[in-house]
């Protein structure tokens, strides 16, 4: 238990035994309080009476503190581990991949929902296609950010379970859309990939036999469910029907653990049907704000209990508890498709030397040199050479993987300065804290 001490000796009794949750600590002669007790009613009598005491902010504390109980390795002792996947496969897996990729089959099977929090690192797409085995899934859904699509579900799925399942990439325009989705509907073992912003672009009531839906990088489902402003994209994803749900995501929580229940209540909407009723009266602390009810930590003695209830259907690891002489930087290359009217501009710049843009300037290349530095401009994106132009595959791409990122931090280089102040205005448009370096 991590515990704050308040103060010394016997000195500040009169003042530390009014304060809730504050003990008498006879081994260390001190009086002191269990950091999962701070709550805003004594964080501000300590503040009060004790000013020189160090409260850790409640952001930081819920970030730290929040680590559902694993009980996959209790549960897994004396159990035959993956039984339905390939021993080869199941040979290459690490200890805590069996242990909890066999206790989440377990929770799907008997409650139809799980949640793989593992950190960056750690295998959670390998996990995934893992458990569709596992599950013996014939047709599935993964639901994920753009980028990963083809840079990640499709080389993975293709290495561990070679031609077991087409892999059909549900996207571009609505031609090919549509195309895909046809022969998702008819396949008899096909797993459909899909981006965020994709799912509302189809009628998934049609689509017939679906057993599984992943979530990758589910803490973007924190916006959803009844009691706040649901996306448009967590709207669709209720409209699919199967067996199956599982999320996936390395940060479960981004600012509170309110955000939690966004995921809870698509992978048991039963159970947690209510937003306030079924989960932020019970465990968190509010106060009435200019703007409403504004967050403010995990009420007294709710921690545990808490942690245990997640416990049942979440399992988290961290990369330097698992795997600790894993590499602190893996190098991964993702290619990026120019959007149609980067394409155009290049296309025109390239073979005419001349281009006009969205805006209706003109630009000119008159050398080989200047061809291919205005070139490596518009591939970057249009940002760069037209005020208001708001188009960037690229930068599109690298909000994602900031925001995927949250709460950890991350480093963005570019070759361009135009491209840091696109990428800066981008930020600064979503509210995420940043600063520019160029020069």
């Amino acid at each position: 238990m991590s515990v704050l001490t308040i103060t010394a000796g016997r000195e500040g009794r009169e003042k530390a035994v009014h304060i809730p949750g504050v003990f008498w600590d006879d081994d260390s002669r001190e009086w002191r309080i269990a950091v999962a007790d701070l709550v805003p009613n004594n964080r501000a009598l300590i503040q009060r009476h004790f000013p020189d005491v160090d409260l850790p902010p409640v952001g930081e504390l819920d970030a730290e503190q929040f680590r559902p109980m694993n009980l996959a390795t209790e549960w897994a002792i004396d159990k035959e581990l993956m039984p339905n996947i390939p021993r080869s496969l199941r040979d290459a897996l690490y200890r805590y991949q069996l242990e909890d990729l066999s206790y989440l089959s377990a929770r799907l099977r008997e409650w139809g929902g799980a949640y793989c929090g593992w950190s960056r690192g750690l295998g959670k797409t390998l996990g995934a296609i893992v458990t569709a085995m596992e599950m013996n899934v014939n047709k599935w859904v993964v639901v994920g950010p753009n980028s990963s699509k083809e840079s990640v579900w499709r080389p993975e799925i293709e290495k561990w379970a070679g031609t077991r399942w087409d892999i059909i990439n549900i996207g571009g325009n609505k031609k090919k859309r549509e195309r895909a989705l046809e022969a998702f509907a008819r396949s008899s073992s096909a797993v459909a990939l899909v981006h965020y912003e994709g799912l509302r672009l189809v009628d998934w009531r049609k689509i017939k036999g679906i057993q599984l839906v992943i979530c990758d990088e589910a803490h973007r489902l924190s916006k959803g469910g009844p009691g706040g402003k649901s996306p448009q994209f967590y709207k669709a994803l209720k409209t699919i029907k199967a067996d199956y749900r599982m999320a996936l995501s390395g940060s479960i929580i981004v600012n509170t653990p309110e955000d939690l229940f966004g995921a809870l209540h698509w992978l048991f909407p039963d159970n947690y049907s209510s937003r306030w009723r079924d989960w932020n009266n019970r465990f968190l602390e509010f106060r009435t704000g200019p703007w409403g009810q504004e967050y403010m930590g995990i009420k007294a003695r709710a921690l545990e209990p808490m942690q245990k209830e997640v416990g049942q259907y979440l399992t988290v690891r961290r990369k330097e508890d698992e795997l600790p002489d894993l590499p602190d930087r893996i190098d991964q290359t993702i290619e990026v498709e120019l959007s149609p009217s980067q394409r155009k501009v290049y296309d025109d710049l390239h073979n005419k030397f001349i281009a006009e843009l969205p805006d209706g300037e003109v630009i000119l290349a008159p050398t080989v040199l200047a061809q291919l530095t205005k070139l490596r401009q518009v591939a970057s994106g249009l940002d760069l050479l037209a005020e208001g132009v708001d188009d960037s595959t690229k930068i599109d791409l690298a909000m994602e993987l900031v925001e995927d990122n949250l709460p950890n931090k991350t480093v963005v280089f570019a070759w361009h300065r135009a491209t840091v102040r696109a990428m800066s205005a981008r930020l600064e448009k979503a509210g995420i804290q940043h600063h520019a370096i160029d020069g």
